[in-house]
Order: C-alpha cells, then structure tokens, then sequence
C-alpha cells in the first residue's frame, strides 16, 4: 500500500470506485478488491498550495514595471 501512498493522495480529492461482481466465479476478486478499497479508505492526506521555488519564476511574481513604480511614487 506504501507504494501507491502518493498516487492516492495528494492535493486533490481521491474517489475510490469498486467494482464488484455477486457471482461465485468471481468471490476471490471481489473480496479482493473490497479488502483494497477499505485500505484506501484508510489513506489521509494534507493539501498544501504549490509554490515554486524556481527562481526565475520568483523574480516574474515580484517584478514591478515602471508604470507601477511611477504610480507609487507619485502617491
């Protein structure tokens, strides 16, 4: 379960759908795929915003142009 830990998670909501068949031909399966839905259930995550520590990006966010700056001056 530890490997897919991050696939499941992440920033977003995780909905898991099982697929279930009531015939006995397919019992293994079927248990099967309730055990790992009810590991799924199991799995929390903790949403956190996605900042960029790319420094160009950085300099593009807080770069002022000249009209702004003469804005500000001028109050």
């Amino acid at each position: 379960m530890g490997v897919l830990r991050d696939a499941l998670g992440g920033n977003c909501k995780t909905v898991m759908i099982a697929c279930v068949w009531p015939d006995v031909s397919h019992v293994e399966e079927t248990v099967s795929t309730c055990r790992f839905a009810s590991r799924v259930r199991t799995l929390t995550t903790n949403a956190v915003i996605n900042e960029s520590k790319d420094p160009n990006v950085l300099v593009r966010k807080y770069e002022v142009g000249p009209t702004c700056m003469l804005d500000t001056c001028r109050q």
